[in-house]
């Protein structure tokens, strides 16, 4: 992998902090709900990707498989801040009355 898609990698991470920061600010409830979605969703991606690319090789670029994993784990981290930071009490979770 070199530079230029190192670089992308790490746009790409950022944007999406800073996307899901900014929806943890708005909507609590479905930043912690994309914060577990997004995840899932890549980590299906990327093993199905895998067990083909495994079966039969592709033409697929390695740094795809590391734009899963980045897309995937941002989130993971994201939330682990917010929860960690508010304590463990999300306020969605609490008793509305």
């Amino acid at each position: 992998m070199n530079a230029s898609q190192r670089l992308i990698l790490l746009e790409v991470g950022i944007a999406e902090a800073i996307l899901l920061i900014a929806l943890w600010f708005l909507n609590e409830y479905a930043a912690s709900l994309l914060s577990w979605i997004i995840p899932a969703l890549c980590t299906g991606i990327l093993v199905i990707s895998l067990i083909v690319e495994w079966v039969e090789r592709s033409s697929v670029p390695r740094w795809y498989y590391w734009l899963m994993v980045v897309t995937g784990m941002i989130p993971l981290l994201v939330f682990v801040f917010f929860f960690i930071l508010q304590k463990g009490h999300l306020e969605w979770m609490q008793r509305p009355f």
